[in-house]
């Protein structure tokens, strides 16, 4: 899925808006850690501070892409820190 494209088939539930709406309670240290890949947290219709409380364990889609393998740092397919 191309991240733009993911909310067009997807939104979030009420447990994402729940989460939102907990992370705006006054006088709360609150922050989210979530293992989904999706960024439904971050697209809530509740407003909150996601860019700084929100921890995507996993990364999110779209956030990195494949590179050439030319362009890779290692010039084998070898896990030994000496082939690198």
């Amino acid at each position: 899925f191309p991240p733009y494209a993911y909310g067009e088939f997807f939104e979030p539930n009420e447990g994402h808006e729940a989460i939102s709406m907990l992370s705006n309670v006054p006088g709360a240290n609150i922050k989210v850690i979530t293992q989904n890949v999706d960024g439904l947290h971050s697209m809530t219709k509740t407003t909150w501070n996601h860019e700084r409380k929100l921890i995507e364990a996993h990364g999110r889609l779209g956030l990195y892409k494949c590179i050439p393998e030319s362009d890779s740092d290692t010039d084998s397919d070898s896990d030994d820190e000496n082939d690198r």
